[in-house]
């Protein structure tokens, strides 16, 4: 059985200084962990169209009481080791000269 957690639906908007960068390390694309009737998890990093020095995280997370039928353990392990995963995944950012854009580290 699964315990209950708290939906949440979140968007974060973090602007960097004028010549950071999200590092290409640091975008893990889009990650959603789901099963039927039950839990949903979503993450995303993008970076702002048109404004390289602005991400924006979205995550949401449904995590209902649930059984787990003992056949279902392996996978749902499976889903729940990922999504730890993406929870912990670094944000890299990239820092470059001020007025030289896309410069040194």
């Amino acid at each position: 059985m699964l315990g209950f957690d708290v939906p949440i639906r979140m968007t974060a908007t973090v602007e960097l200084p004028g010549a950071a960068r999200l590092d290409a390390r640091g975008t893990s694309g889009d990650l959603v962990v789901s099963r039927a009737g039950g839990y949903r998890f979503v993450e995303a990093r993008d970076v702002e169209p048109g404004r390289p020095n602005v991400i924006v995280l979205r995550r949401e997370s449904t995590l209902p009481i649930m059984r787990v039928a003992p056949g279902e353990y392996a996978g749902v392990a499976a889903d729940l080791r990922r999504v730890d995963g993406a929870e912990q995944a670094e944000i890299r950012i990239r820092l470059g000269a001020a007025g030289h854009g896309e410069g040194g580290h």
